[in-house]
């Protein structure tokens, strides 16, 4: 197994390394930065982060919502009778 992953390994070094310098890299990377595909990638990559956050902003408004309840219910007493009248149980 060990031997597969070296042979692997070995030939992806080899290709990375025997590729132009111009086929590795886009306009992003190493090209114009005034190019409409770098300012394309930009927006790409900003409308990724602002959904990626918007997602984890609602999941930690939705935990802390739950906190939040939680702890109001841990102050709230029920009264005993009630709570048995409503079982349809006796009053105590």
């Amino acid at each position: 197994m060990m031997r597969r992953y070296l042979g692997m390994t070995a030939v992806v070094a080899g290709a990375a390394l025997t590729l132009p310098a111009a086929a590795r890299a886009c306009a992003v990377c190493g090209g114009d930065p005034a190019a409409p595909m770098t300012a394309g990638m930009n927006m790409a990559i900003l409308t990724l982060l602002a959904v990626t956050g918007g997602v984890l902003l609602s999941v930690v408004t939705f935990f802390a919502f739950l906190i939040r309840r939680a702890r109001i219910m841990d102050k709230v007493t029920v009264d005993q009778r009630w709570l048995n009248s409503m079982r349809g149980g006796q009053n105590a």
